[in-house]
């Protein structure tokens, strides 16, 4: 599930459970990765300040995206830029897999 971009943290006008969607702000494409989701929420938690797990999950995030996004947004306060470079050490899949 993708509530914000990825790329500007642009909150959508309606999720994108999964696929592909583009951001009306920063005019990107983006798809439904692990990667593109956790960065979504990382910008979900930033801008909405949550520290609770169940917003994330009540939010519809799935389980694993959530616990990272916390862990990493919130927890570590990782700014964006910070964590695409942990996301890409941690090997987190940029690749597409339709769910």
């Amino acid at each position: 599930m993708v509530l914000s971009c990825p790329h500007c943290g642009f909150s959508l006008s309606e999720k994108l459970k999964d696929g592909i969607g583009s951001c009306k702000h920063c005019n990107r494409v983006f798809d439904t990765s692990p990667f593109n989701r956790i960065l979504s929420a990382a910008w979900y938690v930033r801008r909405n300040n949550i520290c609770d797990i169940d917003r994330l999950l009540d939010a519809g995030l799935k389980e694993e995206d959530a616990y990272i996004a916390l862990a990493l947004a919130y927890d570590a306060d990782y700014s964006h830029d910070e964590l695409l470079k942990v996301l890409v050490s941690l090997g987190i899949s940029k690749d597409y897999v339709p769910l």
